[in-house]
């Protein structure tokens, strides 16, 4: 499997765990209710030709579970702030199940803030 770092960032009070890998091109992706904290194979596969960005989800795995967190809009909110704090523009968002929901809710609010939807 490909080298990965993980980072802990502090974002509007919510500690968040992200794995970062690879090189080229941002791509953020954001895991089902059931695939955090985890450097998946499929993460692999793509650092072998992009930056990945795996962070876990508030309420999820390392990072923090705010009581206030519980609409896709907070998602959204708290992930454009994230991508602010790791200076991440106009990345690739891909998501799947759960997280496929938080990004078509993030693509509608923030619609120039991503390259693609996946």
């Amino acid at each position: 499997m490909s080298d990965y770092e993980e980072l802990t960032l502090e974002v509007s009070g919510v500690k968040t765990r992200v794995r970062k890998g690879g090189s080229g091109a941002p791509i953020v992706y954001w895991h089902g209710a059931g695939g955090g904290g985890r450097w998946h194979a499929h993460h692999a596969l793509l650092a072998q030709h992009f930056t990945v960005y795996a962070p876990d989800h508030p309420g999820w795995s390392d990072s923090d579970s705010p009581e206030w967190m519980d609409t896709m809009l907070d998602y959204a909110l708290h992930y454009d702030s994230l991508f602010r704090a790791l200076n991440i523009e106009r990345p690739t968002l891909v998501g799947h199940s759960l997280g496929g929901w938080m990004a078509a809710t993030f693509a509608a609010i923030y619609p120039t803030r991503l390259s693609r939807l996946v």
